[in-house]
């Protein structure tokens, strides 16, 4: 959590301002019991200007640290008495010289009962802000309050409200993960200079491929199975939810029927708790896999995300689905050198799967790392086997499987054409690339990547970042890969390389 940078702060008296001591308290013969105060003890003289002691502060100190009962008057009186106080007006009302309202007091005294009440009553409290500019859910993801969080989100202002930023700029999700500094996605994993974004390097104790894939692969566990990641993918799997019941049929059977030839193929990840017969059910198996406090399901809700939230934009009639299906050819184009057999597309049946060649059970990716993450995925078909490097290439320039596999680079299939849709999540709430959400985001996709053996770090890093800086200048993509422009600028030294 965001450890006091999301809700009212606390003031110190100026006496311990200085040296981070006490204020020193009067002595016993000099304290006041009546009348005016002792001007030695009350009053200090500035030229003609007398500055008085800060009776507010210590009233807010006393009140802001004080149990309910006496923070709010109503709290023992009669639920006859208590009824007048519940109405919407005063359910919303900001304490006088507090800064935050009963919703916000609710949600850091984890008051479940008097949230739900407010919330009946008042669902548009939910946007009403503190002093520093945190609406309710900000509070709820800052102090880890789950269920009053899913609540909120579940309501068009807690929708609303997740694209709302704090005075420190910071979204409810960035509250929820607990950071308030931006970190690169592939920290710990590779070496990467900020200045050149397609470079990038392992480390130099890495020298073999099958080192590089276990490499990964422990990143990717480690990713996975981080709570506060869990926790993010289930906020954003019970948004989805809400989402999907607004959106059109016609749409929905778009998405089903992508889902349905990745799971005839078995060359994309489908997991089996899911269903997908209609958006009720699907809205209903999303909320029911956040609700299972001990269980990891964040590899079964991103295997409905990644896909999904295209498809989701394209309901809310965005532009931003063309834009990304542009881009996600011309990787196809830039990439993905690579002969494709036959197999990767054809139906998995009773009758022929013993002749496919699946990804092992019980490991992630390529690597022989052990882990049960994978276990409610359909069998998914080996990508490293089907799709296969053409032995002769003299495209020119070179493109980019071909300037990773010479500075030593593991690849799979090219750019992610995974990473490239997956993006739309970011543009579905709004959460900015380079934010401490997004880049725990692209993490997560990456790890899933990985995961499941659809493409390698590498991979998944050059599909995001291609997609986030063309997205609005498409048009300028191929242009700047062949003269090596823009972000490929960096690529004339791989180029000579190869």
């Amino acid at each position: 959590m965001i450890n006091g940078s999301t809700h009212p702060g606390q003031s110190i008296p100026q006496a311990q301002k200085a040296n981070n001591e006490p204020a020193p308290q009067p002595s016993a013969d000099k304290q006041v019991t009546g009348g005016a105060p002792d001007k030695h003890l009350r009053k200090k003289k500035l030229s003609n200007f007398s500055v008085k002691p800060e009776v507010h502060t210590q009233k807010y100190l006393t009140e802001s640290l004080s149990p309910p009962s006496q923070r709010f008057p109503e709290y023992h009186l009669t639920m006859k008495q208590k009824r007048a106080l519940r109405t919407p007006d005063v359910l919303m009302q900001t304490k006088h010289g507090v800064g935050f309202t009963r919703l916000h007091q609710a949600i850091r005294d984890m008051n479940w009962e008097q949230v739900q009440r407010i919330l009946q009553l008042t669902p548009q409290a939910i946007l009403e802000k503190d002093t520093e500019g945190n609406n309710a859910v900000h509070l709820a993801a800052t102090w880890g309050f789950s269920k009053c969080l899913y609540r909120m989100i579940e309501t068009p202002q807690g929708f609303e409200a997740l694209s709302v930023k704090n005075h420190q700029g910071f979204y409810p999700l960035c509250c929820l993960l607990g950071e308030k500094f931006n970190i690169t996605f592939d920290k710990g994993l590779l070496n990467t200079d900020p200045n050149m974004p397609l470079q990038a390097s392992y480390h130099e104790s890495l020298t073999t491929l099958e080192e590089k894939h276990d490499h990964e692969a422990v990143f990717a566990k480690s990713v996975l199975e981080d709570p506060e990641n869990i926790a993010l993918m289930n906020v954003m799997a019970r948004a989805t939810s809400q989402l999907l019941l607004a959106m059109s049929d016609e749409i929905f059977d778009d998405y089903r029927e992508e889902v349905n030839l990745d799971l005839q193929r078995r060359n994309f990840p489908v997991s089996k708790l899911i269903d997908f017969s209609n958006k009720l059910t699907l809205s209903e198996t999303l909320k029911a896999l956040t609700e299972e406090d001990n269980n990891n399901r964040i590899v079964d809700i991103m295997s409905v995300l990644w896909r999904l939230s295209v498809f989701l934009l394209e309901s809310k009639g965005s532009s931003d689905p063309e834009r990304l299906s542009h881009i996600h050819d011309l990787l196809g184009t830039m990439g993905k050198s690579h002969d494709i057999h036959p197999e990767w597309i054809e139906e998995v049946t009773a009758d022929n799967h013993q002749k496919f060649c699946f990804l092992s059970t019980g490991t992630l990716g390529e690597a022989a790392i052990n882990s049960s993450l994978l276990n409610n995925l359909y069998p998914l078909k080996k990508r490293s086997h089907y799709f296969i490097e053409c032995s002769s290439n003299h495209s020119s320039p070179p493109d980019l499987c071909q300037i990773n596999k010479s500075c030593g680079m593991p690849y799979l299939a090219g750019p992610s054409g995974m990473a490239n849709c997956f993006y739309a999540v970011n543009l579905l709430f709004n959460i900015d690339f380079h934010s401490a959400a997004g880049q725990r985001l692209a993490r997560i996709l990456t790890a899933f990547t990985i995961g499941t053996g659809e493409n390698t770090a590498k991979e998944a890093r050059d599909g995001l970042i291609i997609t986030h800086e063309y997205l609005k200048c498409s048009g300028r993509l191929m242009a700047d890969y062949e003269s090596r422009a823009g972000i490929f600028t960096s690529l004339h030294k791989s180029a000579k390389q190869t």
